[in-house]
């Protein structure tokens, strides 16, 4: 049976040593822990900061794939939902705002043939509106709709 948590494996393993060992190793091994909590306290403090920063990525989004199997007169309303969806998945935001330009070049060759790729910009916003911290994502079309080698390009950090 295993035991979950670092909190419940040190007490076992400091019962263990009392009857066995020194004081000074188990007193160590409280020192050990000690400089575990620390870190795994700085770590989630790093991971809180990074969904709160504001911060602005271009990304390739394949909108082909996303679409395939999808009926004709429902593919622009899905193409917007699904560049939604993995701006929220991307950005670990809920609100996710897109750009009128953007909407337009996905509509812009009708409602059935959806452009293939498209290269989008998305920004990590605080919402001043809001009374907390909250964070918005703002998903806009990049200015060169190049594809080949270009990766994820971090505009701004």
């Amino acid at each position: 049976m295993r035991q979950s948590g670092t909190v419940v494996v040190f007490l076992h393993k400091a019962a263990v040593l009392s009857s066995e060992h020194s004081l000074r190793q188990i007193q160590a091994d409280i020192f050990e822990f000690r400089i575990l909590m620390i870190i795994i306290c700085v770590c989630m403090q790093m991971a809180r900061d990074k969904k709160t920063s504001v911060v602005a990525r271009e990304y390739t989004i394949n909108l082909h794939k996303r679409l395939h199997g999808v009926t004709f007169k429902k593919r622009a309303p899905r193409a917007v939902k699904e560049i939604k969806k993995f701006a929220g998945k991307v950005m670990q935001t809920s609100d996710v705002r897109v750009d009128v330009k953007l909407n337009k070049a996905i509509w812009s060759q009708g409602i059935r043939n959806v452009p293939n790729k498209l290269r989008i910009v998305i920004q990590r916003r605080r919402d001043e509106e809001a009374e907390d911290e909250a964070m918005y994502s703002l998903v806009t079309l990049a200015d060169e709709q190049v594809f080949a080698n270009r990766g994820v390009v971090c505009i701004e950090s």
